[in-house]
C-alpha cells in the first residue's frame, strides 16, 4: 500500500505488497511498485577493513576506506541494485537509501553512498589528523542502517 501525495506526486510505502500508480494524462499508463523489506546485508570487501597509520604517527587527515555493501530481499536471492537498466534505459529505481554512522566520529566520519550501477556503499574517513596518537581508539565501529 502507497500513500500519494498529491500536490508533489511523491509515494511512501506504508505496508510491505505490489500495487499499480495510474500515471495522469496518459490513458493506459501505470506503474507497478514493489513495497519490500531489505532481509539481508553483506559487508562486500576485498582486504582488512583498517584505517592504517604510517610509521606509528596517526594517518593523514582525508584517509578513506570504501566498502560495498550488498543487500537482498530474501536470503537466496539476487542483489538489490540501486537501478536496473537495459540498453541504457532505467526500467526500475530503488527508493532505498543507506546511512553510515561512526561510534567516534571524533576520529573517523562515516557516510551512505548510492552509485546506480555499482551499489551501496560506507565511506569512512579519518578525521583525528593532528590528536595523539595516546588517544585514538584501537577500534570504531560503524553502524549502516537501510
Amino acid at each position: 500500500m502507497l500513500d500519494i501525495n498529491p500536490s508533489s506526486g511523491k509515494s511512501r510505502g506504508l505496508n510491505e505488497g505490489r500495487t499499480e500508480v495510474l500515471l495522469s494524462n496518459h490513458v493506459n499508463a501505470a506503474s507497478i511498485v514493489h513495497v519490500s523489506k531489505v532481509q539481508n546485508a553483506v559487508v562486500e570487501h576485498v582486504g582488512p577493513l583498517l584505517i592504517t597509520t604510517d610509521d606509528g604517527a596517526v594517518g593523514s587527515k582525508g584517509d578513506v576506506l570504501r566498502v560495498q555493501i550488498k543487500m537482498f530481499l530474501n536470503k537466496n536471492g539476487e542483489e538489490l541494485m540501486p537501478t536496473v537498466q537495459f540498453d541504457g534505459i532505467t526500467l526500475i529505481r530503488q527508493n532505498l537509501k543507506i546511512k553510515c554512522e561512526s561510534s567516534d566520529d571524533l576520529w573517523v566520519s562515516a557516510r551512505g553512498e548510492i552509485n546506480d550501477l555499482e551499489g551501496y556503499f560506507c565511506v569512512m574517513t579519518f578525521v583525528g589528523g593532528n590528536a595523539r596518537i595516546e588517544e585514538m581508539p584501537r577500534y570504531v565501529k560503524i553502524n549502516v542502517y537501510a
